[in-house]
């Protein structure tokens, strides 16, 4: 965890599970690649670019930020109602 509460583990996951690489990950969420990998990381991110990695993988923050979250629960992050769930291996 860091100073915005966030575990990086939950992004790797939802990440790995979309398919993407972190380039499209970085293209789709409108950051630098750079802080991609310092969110996978969970380095300091902005709050906005946590709610734009969220919302690019379709992931519920709220969920994301939980300090109690442990591996078996990552798919609690994913958002109901993916538009592209066929793509996910959840």
């Amino acid at each position: 965890m860091n100073k915005n509460g966030y575990d990086g583990r939950v992004i790797q996951w939802a990440l790995d599970n979309s398919g993407w690489s972190k380039f499209e990950l970085a293209r789709r969420s409108n950051c630098d690649v750079g802080t991609i990998y310092n969110a996978l990381a969970s380095e300091n991110i902005t709050t906005k670019t946590l709610k734009s990695i969220c919302a690019a993988l379709r992931l519920d923050r709220s969920v994301v930020v939980r300090d109690d979250l442990k591996k078996d629960d990552f798919s609690l992050a994913v958002l109901n109602g993916d538009s592209e769930g066929s793509r996910r291996r959840v």
